[in-house]
């Protein structure tokens, strides 16, 4: 019986930068075979402000190329778009207060300011975006670890071991099932 964790297949390794520095056995002439390709995406169409094409493209840039999808075009556009209106807010609120002074007829209460109310909702909406693609330091590694958990179909395939069957659900009691599976078949 085999002690410790199984080691991660030579393509995961070197996906990972060959942590260990040890020689890997590849089919291909070195690492560059399995290095993903980094794809050019392109900016949704409805990014209109240059601002916002600037951050779809420094965020395609960020990611690492395993992690970055066609498919996610969408996500990091809505994210860029939320980035501008949060800076939009942050600039023209600059020098100002966050919050004003509104008279009623109960007295004088001081409210927030709705550039600002827009900023904070703007800064939920990035927080959970950045969460999902994987634009934070935390999320990025969260996604790296589980791609390097995922191992090769192939190697899948070889260790798949047949479920043995239930045994028959005519057994009166939990206690003669856990019986009948302990045994070896």
């Amino acid at each position: 019986m085999g002690r410790g964790r199984r080691a991660l297949p030579d393509e995961v390794k070197a996906l990972k930068g060959n942590p260990d520095k040890r020689r890997l056995a590849l089919d291909g002439a070195g690492t560059e075979a399995v290095r993903p390709k980094r794809t050019k995406i392109d900016p949704a169409d409805y990014l209109t402000q240059e601002a916002e094409r600037v951050a779809f493209s420094m965020a395609v840039a960020t990611l690492p190329a395993n992690v970055v999808r066609a498919s996610d075009v969408n996500v990091m556009a809505r994210w860029a778009t939320w980035l501008n209106i949060w800076v939009t807010c942050k600039a023209k609120l600059d020098g100002k207060a966050h919050w004003y002074e509104s008279k009623t007829n109960h007295g004088n209460f001081l409210r927030e300011h709705p550039l600002a109310k827009r900023m904070s909702q703007a800064e939920m909406h990035l927080i959970a975006l950045e969460d999902r693609l994987g634009l934070n330091p935390v999320a990025r590694q969260a996604i790296i670890r589980a791609l390097a958990g995922m191992m090769p179909a192939t190697v899948v395939a070889e260790e798949e071991q047949p479920i043995s069957e239930a045994p028959p659900a005519n057994d009166a009691s939990p206690l003669a099932y856990l019986q009948q599976a302990g045994k070896l078949n």
